[in-house]
């Protein structure tokens, strides 16, 4: 029997024929538009269908087409976010054409009821063209760290007219992509995961500035979280009736923990402040006098070293604030030999055993004042030798990131490194470095040369 025949037995029948009936009347038309309830139903499973589909593409495309271009979280989503809104857009268009909905008709219709509604959907409106702006432009991301007044957490979804945040406490957060677009806000993770953060400090005036930034610098290095490099800075931001006002820059690379972060840091801080005794009032010198011989200045130890003997205050504070002071037990490795040269030191006391372990053999003693590890550092090749001290040692520490502006600030500290280096000119050559023997200049200049092109000074 062919269809046409069984569909017209089924309309003739008393009770189906009802029901036929009861589907295929119109009860409204919309400028041609024939509204019933088969009409409904067969728009409602194409659309659906249209929709499954486009879910299925965007999951794939996520998931598995755009990892192999090693894009992030963030960029996958925003692309696959756009291609599942183009997907949806041509799936409708084409539903419309299978249920007999002409374009030009639907544009009438649209075109009634967009005019009728214009008032009360701007907002609507602008929240959709601003969710494109931020899906094609992407200032924020899946994945990222942001803070705006209305929230602060991580964005879980960037849709097209809301965006989902998801704040440290769980609460899931929806603000109109307008809010976004319209005000400041500050994306934590834009670009890169390694952000800086600033902690704030009132210490009682009454202290010696320099004897504060020197344990500053050295308790924030503690934190694990906190960065090498780019180098933690303290700065001295004001100075009131009552306070010296101190700032600290950190750096760290998890900025969803950076209230963590800072809270951890707040703790060593005090922690530290507390045993050197540095949290009693401005006028209280005894209590001051008491603390002092717990933490010598660090000035006083770097003046114990030949190149510093004679700086002025300022002088020493441009010292301090590319370096930290480490002080280490006896017998302790303070790098060891093939590591990366990432730092190199000024013993201020103590000393050092420099000992090459691949062949068994103790190499020198290094005493208080001396340079150690500046050669690996400054050559851009790895430890040739491992330290380790011989009895409690402090150490002035200079990272790689640091060392430029040391350099440019006391440019004479490159003339004492380069005589130290031309002292070791057989361990020069074992690195693939040998002095050109033809050469007119003395080693120390050939290396201060060196020195010079690599670090513009």
């Amino acid at each position: 029997m062919e269809l046409s025949q069984y569909w017209t037995e089924i309309s003739h029948h008393p009770i189906s024929g009802k029901l036929v009936k009861l589907v295929t009347t119109t009860f409204l038309d919309l400028g041609g538009i024939k509204i019933s309830l088969g009409f409904i139903a067969n728009l409602a499973i194409q659309s659906v269908l249209v929709l499954a589909i486009a879910t299925v593409i965007k999951r794939i495309t996520k998931n598995r087409i755009l990892t192999r271009f090693g894009l992030d979280l963030g960029t996958r989503e925003a692309l696959a976010s756009i291609i599942n809104y183009i997907i949806l857009l041509a799936g409708f268009f084409i539903v419309l054409q299978n249920v007999g909905i002409k374009l030009e008709t639907l544009a009438v219709v649209l075109g009634a009821i967009s005019f009728v509604l214009s008032f009360g959907l701007q907002n609507l409106a602008s929240d959709l063209a601003s969710g494109v702006t931020l899906l094609l432009e992407q200032p924020i991301k899946v994945g990222d760290y942001v803070q705006l007044e209305e929230a602060t957490g991580v964005v879980e979804n960037v849709a097209i007219r809301s965006t989902v945040i998801r704040t440290a406490l769980g609460k899931a957060i929806m603000i109109p992509n307008t809010t976004i677009t319209s005000k400041n806000v500050t994306n934590w993770s834009y670009q890169s995961e390694e952000c800086g953060t600033e902690i704030t400090l009132r210490i009682p005036r009454g202290y010696d500035p320099l004897v504060i930034m020197d344990v500053l610098q050295s308790v924030v290095r503690k934190e694990p979280r906190v960065l090498a490099s780019p180098a933690p800075r303290v700065y001295l931001k004001g100075i009131d009736d009552d306070y010296l006002n101190f700032e600290i820059w950190v750096w760290i690379n998890q900025p969803i923990a950076v209230d963590a972060i800072r809270s951890a840091l707040y703790f060593l801080i005090e922690a530290e402040l507390q045993t050197q005794g540095f949290t009693h009032r401005s006028g209280e010198q005894s209590a001051i006098a008491a603390s002092m011989p717990t933490h010598a200045m660090l000035g006083e130890l770097l003046r114990k070293v030949s190149y510093f003997e004679h700086l002025d205050n300022i002088e020493l504070r441009h010292i301090i604030e590319e370096g930290y002071r480490q002080t280490l037990n006896a017998n302790e490795i303070i790098c060891r030999e093939n590591d990366p040269g990432e730092s190199f030191y000024i013993i201020l006391s103590g000393s050092v055993d420099v000992y090459v372990e691949s062949i068994d053999k103790h190499v020198a003693v290094r005493q208080t004042g001396e340079f150690i590890g500046e050669m690996s550092l400054l050559m851009g090749t790895p430890r040739t030798a491992t330290l380790k001290t011989l009895e409690e040692t402090t150490l002035f520490v200079v990272d790689r990131s640091n060392l430029q502006s040391l350099l440019q600030k006391q440019q004479g500290l490159a003339d004492k490194i380069s005589e130290e280096l031309a002292q070791r000119q057989e361990t020069l050559e074992k690195l693939g470095i040998k002095l050109d023997g033809t050469n007119k200049e003395s080693p120390f200049l050939q290396i201060r040369q060196r020195i010079q092109s690599i670090f513009g000074i």
